[in-house]
């Protein structure tokens, strides 16, 4: 007896993915997503200043800020493959690629505050053992130092970068 797998059949359950069902569940997310970003934000001008632990839970922070993001850019894409016909779900994606990136606009800060630290106070940071989950990103992001451009010119890289060929 043959397997045979009828596509018309398969169907994804997105909702999983939302606190709410459809749209009111993509909005929900992106609510708290600029609520968390808010908190992140509040951390602009301190880097520098962060011990380990002041480090970590702002790593938390951004790791709940892009599982947010992720769960509503995957029910998007997702829904979006399934008919890419659907003017209301495409707009709905751009809607959450939208605010992805002013979200990522909001808080370039970060990344650019981390590459100007002098790199004894890194090596003391990432010696911390509960880091080393982000140890090799927050490396990483150091390692373009030479090639960062001020904050404002990267704000408008980052904002472009929704109608570029990223």
């Amino acid at each position: 007896m043959a397997l045979t797998t009828d596509v018309e059949q398969v169907a994804w359950d997105l909702e999983e993915l939302l606190p709410a069902p459809g749209e009111p569940g993509v909005d929900q997310l992106l609510d708290e997503v600029d609520a968390i970003a808010a908190d992140i934000e509040s951390a602009r001008g301190t880097i520098a200043g962060l011990d380990a632990d002041g480090l970590l839970a702002l790593l938390e922070k951004f790791a709940d800020l892009h599982d947010h993001l992720g769960r509503a850019g995957n029910y998007v894409g997702l829904r979006f493959a399934v008919d890419t016909a659907d003017a209301k779900v495409a707009a709905l994606m751009q809607r959450v690629e939208e605010r992805s990136t002013a979200v990522a606009t909001r808080l370039l800060f970060f990344d650019l505050e981390w590459a100007a630290l002098d790199d004894d106070k890194v090596d003391e940071l990432l010696a911390d053992e509960r880091l080393g989950f982000a140890s090799h990103h927050l490396r990483s992001l150091r390692r373009y130092r030479p090639h960062l451009l001020s904050e404002p010119e990267e704000v408008i890289l980052t904002e472009k970068s929704i109608s570029g060929a990223s």
